[in-house]
C-alpha cells in the first residue's frame, strides 16, 4: 500500500549510495523497512556483518500525510531515515497520534529478527482514543503527556511492539475514570447509607507515574492520583492481554470526606485534618474497583492511637 514519489541522487559504484527525498500521501513504515531490507544484499544466516562496499548505504527525508506503524494510526509523518547495510534509523521522526504529537527516535537492525530501540517524547494524546485503541472503549479520558525509552525484538515492527521493553514516565490531566465509585466505597466502608452522600464524579485532575514495561505489563513503580474527593498514591501494574489491574494504594481523603466519617476508626485513621486508608486495587481497565483494606486500617488506626497517647503523656 505504500506509494513513494522520489527524488535525489544515487551512486551505484563502487556501492549503491544514495540521498533522496521522498514523499508519499500514505506511508506504511513496516512494507517501508522491508522494502528497503528487500534491495539489501542477502547476508549469511547467523551473521551480522559490518558495512562492506557490496552494502546499500541510504539517506532519505520522508515525508507524509498519513502512515502507519504496527498497526496505529499516524498523521503528518515527516522523518529522516537512514541506511548502511542491515541497520537503520529514523531519526529525527515527529507525526501526529491519538489526537496529540510524537517526537523521537527509532533505531534498529534488520534480518531474520527486527531489532529497535525507540526513544519517545509524547504530548497532548487524547487517552479515550487510546483506551479504545488497547481494547477498552468509554473506561478513561483526559490528555497525556510522557517520554520513555523502549527496546524489542520480533520478526517485523508489530512483533517487535509487542515484545517492547523499557522505563518511561507520564502524566495525564483533566480526566475521569469511570465506574471507580470511589466515594461509594468510602462511604459504604464508613457504614452511611449511599443516599445521603452526592453521587462520585469519576473525575481527576492529576495522574503522575513512572513506570516499567515488560512481558506486556505496565507496572507503575510510582503511582499518584489527585481528585477532589481523594488523593491516591501507591503502586500498580495493568496487564495489557487481559486488562487485568493490580495494585496497593493509599487513599487520602479530601477534607470534606472526612468531614463526613463519625465513626471511631474515621477518628484513629485521621491524620491532620484527613483520613488516609489502605485499600487494594484490582478488576479490569474497564471495571475498575477498589477495596478499603479494613484490618490494615484498623492497625494503622491503633498505631496512631497509641502514638497520640504517649505524645499526650510527655506532653503533661
Amino acid at each position: 500500500s505504500t506509494s513513494l514519489q522520489v527524488a535525489g541522487e544515487a551512486d551505484l559504484e563502487p556501492r549503491v549510495d544514495a540521498k533522496l527525498r521522498a514523499k508519499a500521501n500514505k506511508l506504511d513504515l513496516d512494507e517501508l523497512l522491508a522494502l528497503a531490507d528487500a534491495f539489501s544484499p542477502e547476508r549469511p544466516t547467523g551473521t551480522r556483518q559490518k558495512s562492506s562496499p557490496s552494502t546499500m548505504k541510504l539517506a532519505a527525508q520522508i515525508n507524509a500525510d498519513s502512515a502507519t506503524a504496527g498497526g496505529v494510526q499516524l498523521s503528518k509523518l515527516s522523518a529522516t531515515m537512514s541506511m548502511d547495510g542491515d541497520r537503520f534509523a529514523l531519526t529525527p521522526m515527529t507525526f501526529g497520534l491519538f489526537g496529540g504529537t510524537y517526537e523521537g527516535a527509532l533505531n534498529g537492525r534488520m534480518g531474520q529478527s527486527m531489532s529497535v530501540t525507540l526513544q519517545s517524547r509524547l504530548k497532548g494524546l487524547d487517552v479515550a482514543q487510546l483506551a479504545a485503541f488497547g481494547g477498552s472503549p468509554d473506561t478513561v479520558t483526559g490528555t497525556l503527556s510522557g517520554e520513555g525509552t523502549f527496546s524489542a525484538n520480533g520478526a517485523d515492527m508489530s512483533a517487535a511492539l509487542a515484545n517492547a521493553n523499557g522505563k518511561g514516565s507520564a502524566s495525564i490531566v483533566d480526566g475521569t475514570i469511570k465506574r471507580l465509585d470511589l466515594v461509594r466505597t468510602v462511604v459504604l466502608f464508613f457504614g452511611r447509607p449511599a443516599p445521603e452522600t452526592a453521587a462520585a464524579s469519576d473525575k481527576f485532575e492529576r495522574i503522575d507515574t513512572t513506570f516499567s514495561l515488560a512481558r506486556q505489563v505496565f507496572r507503575a513503580d510510582t503511582f499518584a492520583m489527585h481528585s477532589r474527593d481523594a488523593d491516591i498514591t501507591g503502586t500498580a501494574t495493568l496487564a495489557l492481554e487481559s486488562q487485568a489491574l493490580d495494585g496497593m494504594v493509599d487513599l487520602t481523603l479530601s477534607q470534606e470526606l472526612s468531614e463526613q466519617a463519625g465513626t471511631d476508626l474515621a477518628r484513629f485513621t485521621r491524620e491532620n485534618d484527613r483520613i488516609i486508608l489502605p485499600a487494594k486495587l484490582g478488576g479490569t481497565l474497564g471495571q475498575p474497583r477498589i477495596t478499603i483494606n479494613a484490618l490494615a486500617a484498623a492497625r494503622r488506626g491503633i498505631q496512631n492511637e497509641i502514638q497520640r497517647r504517649f505524645k499526650g503523656l510527655f506532653g503533661r
